[in-house]
């Protein structure tokens, strides 16, 4: 049974707009790039936010919660975790420039 109403959630944004949050976060350390720790899927009970890009998992869609091996637990959408897996792929982002003779 679909819920009665839905959120904005990955599937009405943009996926460029997501992948930018999920970098953002990823950047600021909120998400960590690695090490997610405990990871479990279920049905949402009650309405709330996604950690990665900020619109409602609605109660009755299933959301992921994820415990970072730091202990942080974070609730995304399947397809935000996804898109955040991505990002965290090696070839997935220029590498940042290396320097050399600095000491």
């Amino acid at each position: 049974m679909m819920p009665a109403f839905s959120g904005d959630g990955p599937d009405t944004l943009p996926e460029p707009i997501i992948r930018e949050r999920l970098r953002r976060l990823i950047d600021s350390g909120v998400l960590p790039p690695g090490g997610l720790g405990c990871l479990w899927e279920w049905t949402c009970h009650h309405q709330h936010a996604c950690s990665g890009c900020g619109t409602a998992i609605i109660k009755g869609e299933i959301e992921v919660e994820v415990t970072t091996r730091s202990g942080v637990v974070l609730l995304l959408h399947v397809r935000c975790l996804e898109l955040w897996a991505e990002e965290t792929r090696p070839h997935a982002r220029p590498l940042p420039e290396r320097r050399r003779g600095l000491a």
